[in-house]
């Protein structure tokens, strides 16, 4: 610029007015930063103006403690069921599989044998089956024992009673009968029943046989 008829250079930071005849600075707010040449600039994304508004800063954020650095440049915590993805700028969640549920630091994992994801793929869940009569598949279902078996203690699969086919037959149930003394299975195998015992016949007589007293 031009003072009392000399050429004088702007300092740092500024530039000449529209006139030349004072060095001045822009007025630089939000995102922006002051060049050195005195013009304003907008930081990049991932990055803010430093307390001197003369450059870009980024803070210093750690993926394993689940934060990214936002677009604005500044370090956010990601929510529940979710984490950082690999570039550290934006919290995502796993795409889990058939069977697994979303933890939440936002990895999937698979439920145990006998439960299922429940309706949000947030918690391994077993269905409210009845105790007496069904048992549980391996994906957490219920399932009701055919007729002549029953589930056993944990539930897990349907099981039969071995029986003394000389005293019990099996009930519907899958458990064994035992007959009462005296009596035997039938042989359908659904009830006992006493042994046969033949008919007395009385012998044939005779009548002109003669009668002995």
């Amino acid at each position: 610029m031009r003072i009392n008829g000399k050429c004088e250079e702007c300092g740092d930071f500024t530039h000449p007015n529209l006139d030349r005849n004072e060095c001045i600075a822009d007025v630089c707010d939000g995102r922006d930063i002051l060049n050195k040449d005195g013009t304003c600039e907008t930081c990049g994304d991932f990055s803010y103006p430093d307390d001197s508004r003369r450059s870009c800063k980024r803070d210093t954020c750690i993926a394993a403690d689940g934060k990214i650095t936002t677009v604005f440049g500044k370090c956010e915590t990601c929510g529940l069921y979710s984490k950082p993805n690999a570039e550290g700028t934006e919290c995502v969640a796993d795409d889990c599989e058939e069977g697994e549920i979303l933890l939440e630091d936002g990895t999937c994992e698979m439920c145990d044998d006998y439960f299922h994801p429940d309706s949000e793929n947030k918690v391994c869940v077993q269905d409210e089956c009845n105790i007496r009569r069904d048992v549980w598949t391996k994906s957490g279902m219920c399932l009701t024992c055919g007729d002549y078996s029953y589930p056993d203690a944990e539930n897990h699969e349907c099981i039969v009673d071995t029986c003394d086919s000389e005293t019990e037959y099996l009930q519907v149930n899958g458990t064994c009968y035992t007959c009462e003394e005296g009596t035997f299975p039938n042989a359908e195998m659904n009830g006992c029943e006493e042994p046969y015992v033949p008919p007395v016949i009385p012998p044939v007589v005779d009548p002109e046989d003669p009668v002995v007293f």
